[in-house]
């Protein structure tokens, strides 16, 4: 059976992608082909000066090299992201969860952990697992904490950000497990945009589906 993607895109992030190539179409060089049938080679002008801050300041990509850029930084990111991410077992319950502290804190959805006190079992990026225990559970803002048992390791742990940093328009990666960690399937990554930011709450365009609750949303500097 064919693994699924590893990464995912919404329907808005996609529009955007394929006008993007389709503008830069003009602009491309063809080179000499020969008149035998023989498919020809496509030679895309370069963007000059492109910087990723400066990419992502934009609307939308407006080229192929922008488009490079995205992708590159996308995979760069969630390699390093990876990590951090983790998928969360309790009972039947499947989720996902962050390791926010070296110490092993994860920060989960509420309706995840269910109550402090329950056993957890945290399956890693690489495969292995691992137990820990729910602690704190806030249900208003669906949030939770659990702690790694082995208290000897130092974790890989992803930076916080501040809510007050996040604009409306900004690029965002969420990471999950949809459908309960697989084993033959990484955390699959979606790409989309910050769509609110009021007070408590931050809608992204990014979809999300059972077995993601809990995961981490980053900014493009890899913070929470």
């Amino acid at each position: 059976m064919r693994a699924r993607p590893r990464f995912e895109f919404t329907d808005r992030v996609v529009h955007r992608l394929l006008l993007a190539a389709l503008c830069v179409l003009p602009t491309a060089g063809f080179a000499d082909g020969a008149d035998n049938g023989t498919s020809t080679a496509v030679t895309l002008k370069p963007v000059q000066s492109i910087t990723v801050k400066k990419v992502f300041s934009k609307e939308a990509p407006e080229s192929i090299a922008e488009l490079l850029i995205i992708q590159n930084q996308v995979q760069k990111l969630a390699a390093k992201l990876d990590d951090c991410t983790v998928a969360v077992r309790i009972g039947t319950i499947q989720g996902s969860g962050v390791i926010v502290g070296n110490e092993g804190y994860v920060l989960t959805a509420a309706h995840v952990a269910g109550s402090p006190g329950r056993s957890v079992n945290i399956t890693l990026a690489d495969g292995r697992q691992v137990t820990g225990e729910t602690l704190g559970v806030d249900h208003r803002l669906d949030a939770a904490l659990i702690k790694l048992d082995d208290s000897e390791e130092k974790w890989p742990a992803a930076e916080i950000g501040k809510v007050s940093d996040v604009k409306i328009g900004n690029w965002c990666i969420a990471i999950g497990h949809p459908g309960g960690y697989q084993k033959d399937r990484p955390p699959v990554v979606r790409l989309g945009r910050v769509v609110m930011n009021h007070k408590l709450i931050i809608q992204t365009d990014c979809t999300i589906v059972g077995g993601d609750s809990g995961g981490p949303l980053f900014d493009f500097d890899g913070r929470v």
